[in-house]
């Protein structure tokens, strides 16, 4: 069974991630479609399902391979 503060690095990682991947999702969404507004929701949308994907994605390796101790992060 995962911790507590395995919990917590996975949602602090997937969140880092997916704030960086918002400002990518966002600039080439602007570059498309010239509109700053829409560019944002674009790339609002993009991350939030895609944040709830990672984490999902993340816990499931969790399950099926988790780490070992002795073998590090």
């Amino acid at each position: 069974m995962l911790s507590h503060i395995s919990r917590r690095r996975f949602l602090a990682k997937t969140v880092t991630y997916r704030l960086t991947s918002l400002l990518v999702t966002t600039l080439v969404a602007f570059l498309i479609v010239g509109e700053g507004g829409v560019a944002l929701g674009i790339g609002l949308t993009a991350g939030l399902l895609k944040m709830g994907v990672y984490y999902a994605h993340e816990r499931a390796w969790a399950i099926v391979l988790p780490t070992r101790p002795d073998h590090g992060s």
